[in-house]
């Protein structure tokens, strides 16, 4: 008759760990509203509705509240990095999704890469902590309905709309 080893208490807390780990291991499809049906992430539409903040150094909120003054522009796609040209159009249809303006209807204003004075990425907002280092990022102001809206966000992140917005270092500043 074979031999059987009591493994104990522990290995078997392990085990269960192990598979509950691995149960955790799937698809990287994305069941919310616009995801794409093939899997691929989440598609942006002009008439997307906003989604949440981009992440950023800076302490505060969580990214499942919207803070007051910021207003985050539309989710990207998680399979590429994003470009100026990525962040311009994000930024774009954020304006036609929130004020129903038609994209050819809005128009840019401003459109440039910046430095930011810190983690705020220039929309500082009172009782946020904001790490205090330079910052790259983007800085693109739209004009729509008579109406001008000024969207910031860090290197590769998704714009938001700063309704109290502070001014980028200027060009060839160090800061100090």
């Amino acid at each position: 008759m074979p031999v059987v080893r009591d493994a104990g208490p522990g290995k078997f807390v392990l085990a269960v760990i192990a598979c509950l780990l691995l149960a955790g291991c799937g698809t990287d499809t994305d069941s919310s509203p616009g995801a794409d049906a093939s899997g691929g992430g989440t598609t942006v539409s002009p008439t997307q509705p906003a989604s949440t903040p981009p992440e950023s150094a800076a302490a505060g909120p969580t990214a499942s509240a919207p803070t007051p003054g910021r207003s985050p522009a539309a989710k990207p796609t998680k399979a590429a990095p994003l470009t100026s040209a990525d962040v311009l159009a994000m930024a774009v249809a954020d304006v036609v999704a929130s004020t129903g303006v038609a994209a050819d209807g809005v128009s840019v204003t401003r459109n440039e890469e910046v430095t930011w004075r810190d983690g705020s990425l220039g929309c500082e907002q009172k009782g946020m902590a904001a790490i205090t280092v330079l910052t790259p990022g983007h800085l693109i102001v739209l004009s729509a309905g008579g109406k001008s809206y000024e969207y910031h966000s860090g290197v590769g992140k998704p714009p938001f709309r700063c309704d109290n917005p502070q001014p980028p270092l200027p060009p060839g500043s160090t800061g100090t």
